[in-house]
């Protein structure tokens, strides 16, 4: 019986989930072998009410915590103890690289979060970490995964919905997946998440007894509402759910593009909603926001994805909207078009040629159409940082006119700064065009100061050109540049050598020897 007791009492400790003394002081294992089956679900749900009657003298605190597959009582509450969100401080420690730099201009905030580009396309400058928040946590994968940073509007609204929900229910924690790496970025996880304005969010959800308990884990919820983990467990609380899409609609702090999840949860949630009294004008917009993704897009029956439309002020720094404007939400284009009014004034005009080349680079971060001509005018200014900001600018757009226009501008370009720049934009541009210019730019013979140079994998204050087109050619998926890159693996210059040979192993799958020819490769044949 004292055996019984024991395991009787850790268990509710268990479902009980978020009351005191403490809501994760146990491995989310505990209930794995305990619940096979849904009639056991229930024998085992009466044992356990009476066991509470027999043990209510007992506080918590006095039961040991079980054991369970070899695992120590330590080791468990170990692992459950790295939930909570990170500090700024420990995240900054474990961040070996530096993050992006962004054109701030003259009178802005250079500490400000920034979202530049796209979703799938862009980063984030002066990312922000999810702050300690006792409605908020990030998951512990996220955190490992270094997922957990975003722009201000995007935390912001996070913190703001989950605060809500959790003023309306006691216990009630919201769980983060992946948000974004600092600086944003490619992730390899995700086609977005790149620039700080997607979040994932973990479905709130009740135990057997009805009771709010979280798992720090995204749970598969199939069209019965229970979990496809831990033997059906876990039950999706629709209305607690429900009150956290209200909540994301009501921040005025941004404004929602998306949230996605399955129909079959969308369905259920929708139909809460109406019942509930919602008004007629939120329902309008929730049941436009609220879908499963179309596609190869996995349909999101284990967590919400959450989008936020780009800041106003984000807007007219680079942030691009992609996908669906819907009809409440203030036409964006025309807003860019009017920012890059006054920051074409100063790239023209400024006095202060960093300043400028600053502005160029702003131009090109808007996407503005109208402002093309102004920027490649800009290839023939008489300052260097404005033509290597020009350079820059054109490679932005990605597209094959502006791309011609760096190519042209090479043949006439004198200074190595901006021949080096042209090189570098060039291998960010991954078209056959660009890197069968890089091939020919790998004969000349020049160095590239350290002006403007970024940072590279081979310390060298003045690289030659060759090292830097060699380096950016890595990504090429141009056949013409294969015989080129073998001439540069008999280089005088180590360092050319041996990042042609690295480039070339990427290029052709094929590990190559320094001083080896292109007859012994036989490419082509």
């Amino acid at each position: 019986m004292p055996q019984l007791l024991a395991f009787s009492t850790s268990s509710i400790q268990h479902l009980r989930g978020p009351h005191p003394p403490h809501p994760r002081s146990f491995t989310p294992q505990t209930m794995h072998l305990a619940i096979p089956t849904p009639l056991f679900r229930v024998l085992l749900a009466l044992t356990l009410v009476a066991a509470v009657g027999a043990c209510a003298p007992l506080q918590p605190q006095s039961i040991a915590p079980p054991r369970h597959q070899g695992l120590s009582a330590d080791r468990a509450s170990l692992t459950v103890n790295h939930v909570g969100s990170p500090t700024p401080d420990a995240l900054a420690d474990r961040r070996p690289y530096s993050t992006p730099t962004f054109p701030f201009l003259p009178g802005e905030d250079v500490s400000a979060s920034v979202s530049v580009g796209n979703t799938s396309r862009g980063f984030i400058a002066n990312a922000l970490p999810v702050p300690p928040n006792p409605a908020l946590h990030s998951m512990p994968k996220a955190y490992e995964r270094e997922m957990t940073y975003g722009t201000r509007a995007l935390i912001d609204t996070l913190q703001f919905a989950a605060e809500q929900v959790a003023s309306q229910r006691d216990g009630a924690l919201l769980y983060l997946g992946h948000i974004a790496q600092d600086g944003g970025g490619n992730i390899k996880w995700s086609v977005s998440h790149n620039n700080g304005r997607d979040a994932d969010l973990s479905f709130y959800t009740t135990n057997p007894f009805g009771w709010t308990v979280q798992e720090p884990e995204f749970l598969h919820i199939g069209r019965d509402l229970v979990s496809r983990e831990h033997f059906g467990f876990y039950r999706f609380d629709v209305p607690l759910n429900a009150k956290l899409l209200k909540a994301l609609d009501d921040y005025q702090g941004s404004e929602l593009q998306y949230v996605f999840v399955v129909n079959h949860l969308r369905r259920r949630l929708m139909a809460y909603l109406a019942e509930d009294g919602t008004d007629e004008a939120q329902m309008t917009r929730l049941n436009l926001l609220v879908r499963q993704p179309g596609g190869r897009t996995l349909p999101h029956n284990d967590h919400f994805h959450v989008r936020v439309y780009c800041d106003p002020d984000d807007l007219c720094k680079g942030c691009i909207d992609t996908g669906k404007t819907w009809d409440w939400v203030e036409e964006r284009q025309s807003a860019v078009e009017q920012c890059a009014i006054p920051i074409a004034d100063l790239a023209l005009s400024g006095e202060d040629s960093d300043v400028r080349a600053d502005a160029i680079r702003r131009l090109g971060l808007l996407d503005d159409e109208t402002q093309h001509d102004l920027i490649a005018a800009a290839l023939r200014d008489d300052e260097v940082a404005v033509r290597v900001a020009a350079v820059e600018a054109l490679a932005m757009a990605n597209k094959r006119a502006a791309t011609y226009e760096i190519i042209a501008h090479d043949a006439v370009e004198e200074v190595p700064e901006v021949r080096c720049a042209i090189a570098r934009t060039l291998g960010s541009i991954h078209r056959s065009y660009a890197s069968e210019h890089l091939a020919l730019m790998l004969h000349d013979d020049l160095s590239c100061p350290e002006f403007g140079q970024p940072e590279t994998t081979v310390a060298d204050a003045t690289p030659p050109l060759a090292l830097i087109v060699a380096q950016a050619l890595e990504n090429s998926e141009s056949t013409a540049t294969v015989p080129a890159l073998i001439e540069r693996l008999s280089d005088d210059r180590p360092v050319v050598r041996a990042v042609a040979a690295a480039s070339l192993q990427k290029i052709t799958n094929r590990r190559m020897r320094v001083g080896e020819t292109a007859e012994a490769l036989d490419w082509g044949s």
